[in-house]
């Protein structure tokens, strides 16, 4: 192994008389990086965490550390992330085409080159709704939203409210790229919202509701109101009446 090591000589003769030693001292120095043997990781994926399926790596010192960046620039030794054990998953970023970067590294700090793998993930999983309410009672078809938040690891790219229980299409009109801070209802009574949430593969999340009752407070406007300005009868015409 490495370090600090003494060597001893020895010599014997042909009546089987062995010597008394002479020794030397040497410090061995492990300049010597692992080497990364095999890394594997499944070629395509629907999840951001994906499985590794084979990582091996060897060091005549031993190996002491592991790691997977996504970054194909050598990491320190001093860097976080390193394991003492192969990693059975990696977490990517982000969706699309990815490449892994597998490392060892080795008591003296001595850090491998890479093997890598490609892997090309894609976004199958909807966003979260993660919380919808508006005011229980409102007076205004308009009613204010007071919470509305959704979460998706790729990133939510979409928010829309509908009075309708069935999820919208991606490509529905009325999504807005941030939440909305109010909705306008198609009448008075009690009604239900419902809050969805897409992301860019188009994934549309499972809705959250909310329920209102809307009370009409609002008086009609007549806006307009004529007769003629003279007549001869008791009866008599109107010619105009609109509200």
């Amino acid at each position: 192994g490495y370090g600090a090591k003494t060597a001893y000589a020895w010599a014997k003769d042909a009546a089987g008389n062995v010597s008394s030693s002479l020794s030397a001292s040497v410090t061995i120095t492990d300049v010597t990086a692992p080497t990364v043997t095999a890394f594997t990781m499944p070629a395509t994926a629907t999840s951001l965490t994906v499985s590794v399926t084979a990582f091996t790596a060897t060091d005549a010192g031993g190996v002491t550390g592991y790691l997977i960046t996504e970054s194909a620039t050598a990491p320190l030794v001093g860097d976080a992330g390193w394991t003492g054990t192969v990693p059975t998953t990696f977490t990517f970023s982000g969706y699309g085409a990815r490449t892994a970067y597998a490392w060892a590294k080795d008591t003296a700090g001595n850090v491998s080159t890479s093997m890598s793998a490609a892997v090309t993930i894609t976004d199958a999983t909807a966003p979260t709704v993660t919380a919808f309410s508006m005011p229980a009672t409102a007076t205004s078809l308009t009613v204010s939203v007071s919470s509305f938040t959704a979460t998706d690891a790729g990133g939510v790219t979409g928010y829309l409210i509908t009075e309708s229980a069935t999820a919208p299409l991606a490509g529905a009109a009325g999504w807005a790229g941030t939440a909305p801070t109010a909705f306008t209802f198609s009448g008075y009574g009690a009604k239900a919202a419902y809050a969805w949430a897409k992301d860019a593969a188009g994934n549309v999340s499972s809705s959250l509701s909310a329920t209102v009752t809307i009370t009409d407070v609002t008086a009609p406007t007549v806006t307009a109101f004529s007769m003629p300005a003279t007549a001869t009868s008791l009866t008599v015409n109107v010619t105009s009446f609109t509200a």
